[in-house]
């Protein structure tokens, strides 16, 4: 703790940043972050093909004290679907399928199947509801194997959330869609496809699908990490994630996927730029196409319990950065965008453990309570030994810190959240705020 200080003087005194290289900046802001406690894991920096920074952070295994580092291997969730997406862009290629075909060519029952296309599935317009979206349908499945059929007819009954092609939803649902497809028109497993038409190919050896058996070098998934409470992550089923989730990989392993988009190995370059074109929200065809520090970023990121990722490649300066994390108590994508800031020459300020003012155990006491998150979905408040702390039933019990009487900082992530008084005096809700999100809920006990 003591070198984190001395580096926060050096910087303010501006003589430490001036001294340091490139990679230096970047190891020291990934340090920091780390000190925070809401970071480990591996991050992998490069430029025109030249590393700048490749290393691991805090425990790939806290249990068994094994070290994070360039060769652990992480769940990257959704940047599973930019190879989903590929893999479909290669069978239309061939002439397997077309982006227009519709849904009710392969399951002719579904709902609205004659107006859903692999393309509304491919850019999230399909108006098909995400099944991760409903937490207790997840947790009840996510552990155990599931067919096709069960997750098939699991999406056939849920409520479509617009009509197919008006709007665009996040749909992990779609995307499982896409590999029971690639299934049916190739007579082979995803898995497989993946491997024969993209791993194997680009030599990317320390990627696949079975994580729970992989032998090799690997992270365990944390929902928390902290002095007094660590809290090892179930680790979803590859059969539940399938296709919109469940491939693992390792740095190393990403960079040569990110390397081989633009040169035609895979896809030909006209697939390329038809993925890489934005349709609605930022989204293409298994990317996000988005502008950070005024650069074209193309990039996704990845969720799933224990495990967060970033996956950024900035092609116009030759940059990538990839960022696999092993507790579900960070920010990727500001991390990712804080790295990217420091490659483009901008200040960034270093990360630092929150802290909280000191409040009355009276006034917090006026928090207690359940508020309605949705509908089936509630939140506790509770004091004790005088904190506040807030259970979702689905999330860690977390602290809440305080920054004035009635407006708290979380400790895991940056979002506060802020307690509004009704007409009575009484706590009538509270307010959720993260980035440009706001969400409101009232108290019903």
């Amino acid at each position: 703790m003591n070198r984190l200080f001395t580096m926060l003087l050096l910087l303010a005194t501006g003589g430490f940043v001036k001294a340091q290289s490139l990679s230096e900046k970047l190891d020291s802001y990934c340090k920091a972050f780390e000190a925070t406690g809401n970071f480990q894991g591996s991050v992998l920096v490069k430029q025109k093909g030249q590393t700048i920074l490749s290393s691991g952070y805090g425990y790939a295994n806290v249990e068994q004290k094994a070290r994070a580092n360039e060769q652990t291997a992480y769940q990257v969730g959704s940047v599973t679907k930019q190879f989903t997406a590929t893999v479909i862009l290669k069978l239309a290629e061939q002439g397997k399928i077309s982006l227009t075909d519709k849904l009710s060519k392969f399951y002719p029952s579904f709902p609205k199947g004659d107006q859903v296309t692999i393309e509304h599935l491919l850019t999230h317009t399909s108006g098909i509801k995400s099944y991760t979206g409903l937490p207790d349908v997840f947790d009840s499945i996510k552990t155990i194997h599931v067919s096709e059929a069960s997750m098939v007819k699991l999406f056939a009954s849920l409520p479509y959330d617009f009509e197919p092609g008006t709007s665009w939803s996040y749909s992990n649902s779609a995307y499982s869609l896409l590999g029971y497809i690639i299934e049916k028109v190739t007579h082979k497993s995803y898995e497989q496809n993946v491997r024969e038409i993209i791993l194997q190919p680009l030599g990317m050896t320390h990627s696949g699908f079975d994580f729970a058996n992989l032998k090799a070098s690997k992270a365990t998934g944390y929902y928390k990490v902290a002095k007094d409470q660590v809290i090892p992550a179930k680790l979803v089923d590859s059969s539940v994630s399938f296709s919109a989730g469940a491939l693992f990989s390792t740095p190393a392993d990403l960079s040569i996927w990110n390397n081989s988009l633009y040169s035609g190995k895979i896809i030909s370059q006209k697939s390329m730029s038809n993925a890489h074109t934005v349709r609605r929200n930022h989204n293409g065809l298994g990317w996000f196409i988005d502008s950070i520090h005024a650069k074209k970023v193309i990039q996704h990121g990845g969720g799933i319990d224990g495990f967060l990722c970033q996956n950024y490649v900035v092609p116009d300066e030759g940059i990538e950065v990839i960022v696999l994390g092993n507790v579900g108590t960070f920010d990727p994508g500001k991390f990712s965008k804080d790295l990217l800031g420091i490659m483009l020459g901008q200040q960034v300020e270093l990360p630092k453990p929150k802290t909280g003012i000191e409040v009355d155990v009276a006034v917090l006491k006026q928090y207690e309570g359940e508020y309605e998150l949705a509908p089936g979905m509630v939140a506790s408040f509770m004091v004790k030994e005088g904190k506040l702390l807030v259970d979702t039933h689905n999330d860690p019990i977390e602290e809440l810190l305080p920054k004035t009487e009635n407006l708290f900082s979380f400790s895991s992530m940056d979002a506060t959240l802020e307690f509004v008084m009704g007409p009575t005096g009484k706590v009538e809700k509270f307010i959720f705020r993260q980035g440009d999100m706001t969400r409101e809920a009232k108290k019903i006990k």
